[in-house]
């Protein structure tokens, strides 16, 4: 008898349980969870000190192969992100410091570039199960946009309406 309750349990939790897990971005509206790392150069950063302004939370790691795409796709959009100020703040989660440090080396971004190591407080505040994750937060420090990779001119489209 207890053999006939395994299975359905085995698909309830295969099936449901992902599902509500999967559905982590924050919705449109949301204010953006702040939280304050150093830099790669050795600066305090938080978040918040954005705030007035549209810019780029981008969460990453080193070794993601789209994380790289993304990573593309913000140079196509460079000229229109330097022309509008547009910082993109890049949030390293799953990497040790020397992974970074070569992997910037590797892969240098024009612009205004902010890269950070999490110390698992962004982690945990943004709830990361999907990477790359870009979310685009306006001037009111409210998302707009929280998703996986978006290429530049849905980028630069989405932006222009911010400004």
């Amino acid at each position: 008898m207890k053999c006939r309750w395994i299975a359905p349990i085995i698909l309830f939790v295969l099936l449901v349980v992902p599902a509500s897990v999967v559905r982590a971005e924050l919705a449109p509206g949301t204010v953006a969870p702040d939280f304050e790392l150093t830099d790669m150069a050795g600066q305090k950063v938080r978040l918040a000190d954005y705030k007035g302004h549209p810019f780029i939370l981008k969460l990453a790691t080193t070794w993601c192969p789209s994380c790289r795409q993304q990573s593309a796709q913000f140079e196509k959009a460079q000229d229109f992100l330097a022309e509008n100020k547009i910082p993109v703040i890049e949030v390293f989660v799953d990497d040790t410091e020397d992974e970074v440090r070569k992997y910037i080396e590797k892969h240098p971004l024009a612009g205004t570039h902010v890269k950070m190591l999490d110390d698992g407080r962004v982690y945990k505040a943004y709830n990361v199960y999907l990477i790359p994750r870009v979310i685009v937060v306006d001037a009111e420090f409210k998302i707009k946009r929280d998703g996986s990779v978006i290429d530049a001119s849905m980028l630069k489209s989405l932006l222009q309406k911010m400004l």
